[in-house]
């Protein structure tokens, strides 16, 4: 069946995008719906994220920095989004969208904490959602997320959500480092992160940032 690919900005200039009780930090957003027929089979959503000029910025701007080892990955769930759609919008289209934004897919990680460089956490294995994934043979992709996998270990700049040990990254591209055998991966997205340091340096970095 042919699919028909219709663009809907979802949050114009707006500075968060909830979540049920998360709330993203955005710019702008548009999402397009891949429709076969009467159904939805899929989305891929465009985030403008809000980004952090340097590091103190990114400091600043987390509840919680910890060192952490993934420990387990990929359990999707739904959770309604608010969105807000174009007024000229097919009316069919419409309710279609505002009944499946009631289902959105989240993708969450647990964390166990290693170290605590900033704020306290309730336990020392926390969850981290991503926005996206695939449930039920749904898939929605968020644009730059990349989502966790166990025995990942990282350095992560998170946001406190409502609900128990819940965190958001701050973004996709500056919410994390990885880290391998005691040194930063060099991330390219990352202009923070993008030399061979150790995390002793990085740590260090953080501490002063405060």
């Amino acid at each position: 069946m042919k699919k028909i690919y219709i663009g809907a900005i979802v949050a114009v200039l707006l500075t968060t995008l909830s979540i049920s009780t998360l709330a993203y930090k955005l710019s702008n957003t548009k999402t397009i719906y891949a429709i076969d027929n009467t159904s939805v089979t899929s989305l891929t959503t465009e985030y403008d994220w809000v980004t952090y000029k340097n590091l103190k910025d990114l400091v600043t701007n987390s509840d919680l920095i910890i060192m952490g080892d993934v420990i387990s990955d990929n359990k999707p769930s739904k959770k309604e989004m608010k969105i807000i759609l174009p007024s000229d919008i097919d009316e069919n289209l419409k309710q279609k969208i505002l009944s499946d934004a009631k289902n959105t897919i989240v993708t969450e990680s647990e964390v166990s904490v290693r170290k605590t460089l900033k704020g306290k956490s309730k336990s020392n294995i926390i969850k981290i959602e991503q926005p996206g994934g695939t449930l039920e043979g749904f898939f929605s992709k968020v644009s730059g997320v990349n989502y966790f996998k166990k025995g990942q270990k990282a350095i992560f700049f998170l946001l406190k959500a409502e609900g128990g040990d819940l965190y958001l990254t701050l973004n996709p591209f500056q919410g994390h480092i990885f880290t391998v055998d005691g040194k930063i991966k060099p991330d390219a997205d990352n202009k923070f992160f993008i030399r061979d340091s150790s995390e002793d340096d990085v740590l260090k970095e953080i501490e002063n940032s405060k």
